[in-house]
């Protein structure tokens, strides 16, 4: 009988927790709460020079992480800047070498 009293109580506080909850909790709750912040090298979107971003964002806590533009191949490059506090990257269709478009 204690058993199956106990049984009962764990149930509903696992139910209460879930309900509780109501999806806030998704992924690496810790992380999202955490300020994204964005710096770009090459003066915002500039296809035309190699440049890197450094930036933080909300899915994980660790240091800030670098990423530099690059060619994807001889007619694409693969441009990374900031818009405000958020990293964003673009493919955009050109001459590319050494990660910039030539003009």
């Amino acid at each position: 009988m204690k058993k199956k009293v106990l049984m009962v109580l764990g149930l509903f506080a696992v139910a209460l927790l879930a309900v509780s909850l109501s999806g806030k909790i998704t992924g690496n709750a810790f992380a999202y709460n955490l300020p994204r912040s964005c710096t770009e090298s090459d003066g915002g979107n500039n296809p035309y020079e190699l440049g890197t971003v450094e930036y933080k964002d909300t899915s994980f806590a660790g240091p800030k992480r670098t990423a530099a533009d690059a060619c994807l191949n001889n007619g694409n490059l693969f441009e990374h800047y900031c818009d405000g506090p958020v990293h964003l990257t673009e493919t955009i269709p050109c001459r590319c070498e050494e990660g910039a478009c030539k003009k």
